[in-house]
């Protein structure tokens, strides 16, 4: 039983593993579970076919693995090199009522070297739409009480796939040696972009600085009733 939670871990186990030598009723067992299961010549296992008068119980399945070896692995770093993104957005306002809708969203990152490009696309793509709804819909406001008032998704808005525009993601690749095989992480930073990228694109349209979220239309048609007034 292998557990290896990040990239760290799974460097250092697989190094483990290749160092170890295993016992013979492990090989056994593994060799059992590979004739057990028919898989096709594409490799590929979903669903897992049975061959012809074979079978696999549950019990047989759970002494696989905890008669097996147990290995886990951790690891740390004096160092954490952050990633880096940048984000731009083309927004449409409409002056008379406030609203806003996100066209298009551009975003470059660098996350170190790119292990696996679909995966990180995807984390990019929804954290991304993540943050548009954070800048534009996701609010929570209390009772007097203390109660959310935002208690179901008929009250607390996120954004739909057609509320988030055109999103393109691009990675610069880079090299972080003390990453595992060249990486670094890809997290927070795609959900924490959007909000500042349409405060300045507000602004650029409006010439009013938004600071706190969400931006919504009526902040916007309110923010740009005070500039008309106090630019008078």
């Amino acid at each position: 039983l292998l557990t290896a939670p990040s990239g760290g871990e799974t460097r250092d186990l697989a190094q483990l593993v290749q160092t170890m030598s295993w016992s013979g009723s492990v090989r056994q067992t593994a060799r059992e579970l590979s004739a057990t299961l028919a898989v096709p010549r594409d490799g590929s296992v979903t669903p897992p076919a049975l061959r012809e008068g074979a079978y696999l119980t549950l019990r047989r399945a759970g002494e696989t693995v905890f008669t097996g070896p147990l290995l886990t692995a951790t690891t740390s770093s004096p160092v954490s090199p952050p990633p880096y993104m940048a984000g731009m957005v083309e927004v449409e306002i409409d002056k008379a009522t406030g609203a806003i809708q996100v066209l298009n969203y551009e975003a470059t990152v660098d996350c170190g070297t790119v292990i696996n490009p679909n995966l990180a696309r995807v984390q990019t793509d929804g954290g991304i739409a993540q943050g548009i709804g954070m800048a534009l819909y996701e609010d929570i406001t209390y009772t007097d009480k203390g109660a959310i008032r935002e208690d179901s998704f008929m009250q607390y808005k996120i954004p739909t796939r057609q509320d988030v525009g055109r999103i393109h993601v691009e990675f610069e690749s880079s090299y972080e040696p003390t990453g595992p095989f060249g990486a670094k992480s890809i997290g927070e930073i795609v959900i924490n972009t959007p909000s500042p990228a349409i405060a300045h694109a507000v602004y650029n349209a409006t010439g009013v600085w938004h600071r706190e979220l969400p931006i919504t239309p009526e902040k916007i048609l309110l923010g740009e009733k005070y500039y008309e007034t106090s630019s008078v």
